[in-house]
């Protein structure tokens, strides 16, 4: 997985704290697949929107 912080420059909405991105590409020929996770905001923040993400999607 790669992760990296949002380009610089990018600007969010007055009323958004920060985002998380993540894509991924079709698998290739051996099933792998290259994911790619970006983020905007606080490093702490980022890593609370996924741990909520991960707990939404596991109830």
């Amino acid at each position: 997985m790669i992760v990296k912080p949002a380009r610089r420059g990018s600007k969010l909405q007055s009323d958004t704290a920060g985002y998380v991105l993540i894509t991924c590409t079709q698998p290739n020929s051996k099933g792998q697949m290259e994911v790619n996770l970006t983020y905007e905001g606080d490093r702490v923040l980022a890593s609370y929107l996924l741990k909520s993400a991960q707990d939404f999607f596991l109830d």
